[in-house]
């Protein structure tokens, strides 16, 4: 099992998504297998500021500023990921 990963830092926030991906299908697209028909379940987290302007300061003086944590977990229960039947 391999584990695909993209990370960045921008002024939006910074971020980190993942996604677990077989060995043996990343070996099929290598040698030549269509990669769209691979289908990935990507999880991961972003970390933005909440918005708000600082108003308050801190004991040392710097101004306190707040921040959203949000995560996001995708996983395949029961079947395929190309299965589009409900069990």
């Amino acid at each position: 099992m391999l584990v695909l990963q993209e990370s960045d830092n921008d002024e939006i926030g910074a971020f980190l998504i993942y996604a677990p991906i077989d060995s043996l299908i990343v070996n099929s697209i290598v040698n030549g297998s269509d990669a769209k028909k691979v289908t990935t379940l990507p999880s991961g987290f972003i970390i933005s500021p909440d918005g708000h302007y600082p108003l308050c300061r801190d004991n040392n003086g710097n101004l306190e500023n707040g921040s959203i944590l949000t995560i996001a977990f995708q996983i395949l229960i029961i079947g395929h990921p190309n299965d589009n039947s409900i069990s």
